[in-house]
């Protein structure tokens, strides 16, 4: 769930620099000086989160969309809230204890709407499946498997979830915890991200998905 929040961050900060270029100005600057953008991409990354409860529910109907359609599946709400370092970007948790599955559902005011489901293991390592429609350049932590399915309902996205996740012995996670496991998580990738930096082909990836 960390790793979207750190691609759009990413994103959002190349779109800044290069939206007054024309397109094949871009790709000429980013394979240039493509690690000098993911540096400057990367130093506008926060290294915690501040999580604050959201108490007017979404903003974007397609969010509340993807909400119902986890609690038809069993899942069960876990909080919503705002994420204070991200212009109070909406968030909000949903879980379905018996499958050790957290689902999350991100409100972003450029990017939309979109959904991840998680479990994480005993020995350390996670398993997401994300619908979000980019993301697809950036290298992912060992042990973190992302599977990509752009555009997939939540429905199918939670079958793919069940068929394909690696079998091993899953962490119980608290509704209440989930929080602060998220926290935790977008700091773990946060830190292993900067201290890896963005190579020359995450960001030529990340720029042209952007203008594709």
């Amino acid at each position: 769930m960390s790793r979207d929040l750190l691609w759009i961050g990413f994103l959002v900060v190349v779109y800044v620099i290069l939206k007054y270029k024309p397109e094949l100005v871009n790709k000429i600057l980013v394979a240039v000086a493509g690690k000098a953008i993911g540096k400057i991409a990367l130093s506008q990354q926060p290294d915690t989160l501040t999580l604050e409860p959201l108490s007017g529910g979404t903003t974007k109907p397609e969010a509340k969309s993807a909400i119902d359609s986890f609690q038809r599946r069993g899942f069960q709400n876990a909080g919503s809230f705002a994420i204070t370092e991200m212009k109070n970007m909406p968030v909000h948790f949903l879980a379905k204890p018996d499958e050790h599955a957290i689902a999350v559902v991100y409100e972003h005011p450029q990017a939309g709407v979109w959904c991840d489901i998680v479990c994480r293991y005993q020995d350390g390592r996670s398993f997401t499946i994300s619908n979000a429609r980019m993301g697809g350049g950036l290298e992912r932590q060992p042990g973190h498997e992302m599977v990509r399915a752009p555009g997939l309902t939540p429905a199918a996205l939670h079958l793919r979830f069940q068929r394909e996740r690696m079998a091993g012995s899953f962490v119980s996670i608290a509704p209440a915890e989930i929080p602060n496991v998220f926290r935790q998580a977008y700091e773990q990738e946060t830190a292993w991200r900067k201290s890896k930096g963005l190579s020359q082909a995450e960001v030529k990836a990340a720029a042209f998905e952007k203008s594709a």
